[in-house]
Parts: structure tokens; sequence; C-alpha cells
């Protein structure tokens, strides 16, 4: 059974963006113009009734900067979609300061199991087609 829908303890929702904490260090992120937000489950995360997790929320007309005890996550309040000019994540790893945004590149990052459960692999979709009869 899924539990899609997450804690309300764990959600901050302002504007147009909704921003869940899942752990101290995973955050899931949304943006809906109309303000609906999809709570259905997902193959990474089927249940989202996870602990509360810890965190400080600061806000002001142009910015929600949300900080947990691994990552702090900064929204510049635009009112367009998320961007390198309006999203960031930053926590550290290895000792250094890592700072995220939607659209960077990660040469590391596998695709999960898109390439091979729907035949979609990065940025280009392959239809297959078989030639023989069924």
């Amino acid at each position: 059974m899924t539990t899609p829908i997450a804690s309300p303890e764990n959600v901050v929702q302002l504007d147009s963006a909704r921003f869940t904490m899942l752990t101290s260090r995973m955050f899931r992120l949304e943006w809906a113009e109309d303000g609906v937000f999809e709570d259905r489950a997902t193959l990474r995360v089927m249940n989202r009734q996870t602990s509360p997790v810890s965190y400080t929320v600061q806000q002001n007309a142009r910015s929600l900067r949300i900080r947990t005890e691994h990552c702090t996550l900064i929204h510049k309040r635009d009112g367009k979609a998320f961007s390198k000019q309006n999203l960031e994540i930053r926590f550290r790893m290895k000792g250094k300061t890592i700072c995220w945004w939607p659209g960077k590149s990660d040469p590391q990052n596998l695709k999960g199991t898109a390439p091979t459960l729907d035949t979609y692999s990065g940025d280009q979709c392959k239809v297959w087609v078989s030639t023989e009869e069924a």
C-alpha cells in the first residue's frame, strides 16, 4: 500500500511552489501555476508519510529559505517555474559546499530506470516498431 500524501508538518507551500522535506537530505520540489499539485505516488517515493523533519523557514517578499540539518534551499519568488535563476539547494559533501540547481549537468546521472522500462533515454525517446505479426 502506498501513502503518497506527505505529512503536513513536512510541507511548505508558497505561491505556486510546494516543497516537501522527505528527509533532512531529500526535498520534493513542485511547481504548479494553478496551485494544484500532484499527490500520486512515484517509483522513488511511494510513501511520503515520513517522520517529521526538523527545519526552519525564513521568507520575505523576495525569497524563501528552508534549512534542514543537512541542506539549505533558497527560492527567489519571481513567479516563474523553477530554474537556475530562482532555485538552488546547498549541501556539504566531502568537506565542500555543493550547489545544485534545476538543469545542472550531472555526468554521473544514470537516468534511473526509464531506458529499460519505457524506451526513454535521456532527451530522446525511441519508438520501437516490430515488423513481426502478433
